[in-house]
């Protein structure tokens, strides 16, 4: 989809994409076929520029190329070429307050959930992202990402999508929970619980050091990132159907993955 987008260039609309679509141009490389009238030479020109650049971002793996200059909900359009270099992230913590602390991060990267806690191993979360070339979260601008980066003391300068705005302008609002259920999607592990929740199996961990409890909690974060990779790929899909041409993708997950054998650095 990411080549069939003219969104992302300067000057032109959403409604100028899609009468270039009508024309039957679908494609960046199928641009030069359409009438010299069909814009000014002046734009005709500056187009075929921004294609130029637009190509030797995707061959260079640049996602952040796209996402700068797209519109919500267009920054979904992203996944298809990045899907397989992305890694879906959400953290618990403490609470909601700046002296919070992150309990725990589960990362979700090719087709398998990695998992981290803290006095455990959340010291190793940052390897999970060295072959990483999008992250991708719900919320992740306001919550997960500072909270990141301030517990690791780094920038953080790979690549961000964030979920929670692109939902929003394709109509679904609310958490990430609220958006699940508008879209049919069902939990099996962590029905009924939420952060208030987390943050309180965190406080039950740490004053009884009950198994169950910890264990809760980190399949509730799995589960969080697994749901938000069907979540990310449900989203693409219907920012498509305005597209004229199908050209949906599926999950890089199963239904059977979410078992303790499926995700890797289960700490119990």
């Amino acid at each position: 989809m990411l080549t069939c987008s003219f969104s992302c260039f300067t000057g032109l609309s959403s409604a100028s994409e899609k009468k270039l679509w009508e024309l039957g141009c679908l494609a960046w490389d199928q641009f030069e076929y359409l009438p010299e009238k069909t814009f000014s030479p002046k734009k005709m020109n500056n187009i075929r520029w921004q294609i130029d650049q637009a190509t030797i971002a995707l061959k260079a793996g640049m996602p952040d190329y796209f996402l700068n200059r797209f519109a919500n909900p267009d920054k979904i359009r992203v996944l298809e070429k990045f899907q397989k270099e992305s890694a879906v992230i959400d953290i618990e913590t403490t609470g909601l307050t700046q002296d919070s602390e992150i309990t725990s991060i589960a990362v979700l990267k090719h087709g398998k959930i990695f998992t981290y806690v803290k006095d455990i191993n959340l010291s190793n979360f940052l390897e999970s992202l060295k072959d990483i070339n999008l992250i991708i979260t719900f919320n992740g601008t306001r919550f997960d990402l500072p909270f990141i980066k301030k517990s690791f003391k780094i920038d953080l300068p790979i690549p961000h999508l964030d979920l929670l705005p692109v939902l929003k302008q394709l109509g679904y609002v609310g958490g990430q929970k609220k958006c699940e259920a508008a879209l049919g999607l069902k939990r099996r592990f962590s029905t009924g619980l939420d952060g208030r929740a987390a943050v309180s199996l965190w406080k039950s961990w740490q004053r009884h050091q009950i198994q169950s409890d910890l264990k809760h909690l980190i399949f509730y974060n799995a589960e969080d990132v697994f749901m938000l990779e069907k979540l990310t790929v449900q989203s693409y899909n219907l920012a498509m159907k305005k597209f004229p041409i199908s050209m949906k993708i599926k999950s890089s997950i199963s239904d059977k993955m979410l078992t303790k054998g499926h995700i890797v650095n289960f700490v119990l």
